[in-house]
């Protein structure tokens, strides 16, 4: 056989890469559900969807580390 690899090779080749592709996609639910506090004018931070519907001020995301895919 090419490379000289048997079966057992073969084997823990294809379970090493079941278990990076699977560990993988758990990372993405991660940050698709992450939703920022965020606050209108100088209210208090909250997660309150309906502050973030009625504002009709400055909507401001004080401490976002990176954009939501949850809000778009």
């Amino acid at each position: 056989m090419i490379f000289d690899i048997n079966r057992f090779h073969f084997f823990v080749l294809l379970t090493w890469q079941f278990a990076i592709f699977f560990a993988s996609q758990q990372i993405f639910p991660i940050f698709s559900n992450y939703v920022p506090e965020w606050q209108c004018d100088d209210g208090p931070l909250s997660k309150n969807c309906t502050v973030y519907t009625t504002c009709n001020g400055t909507l401001t995301f004080p401490n976002s580390q990176f954009h939501s895919a949850a809000l778009e």
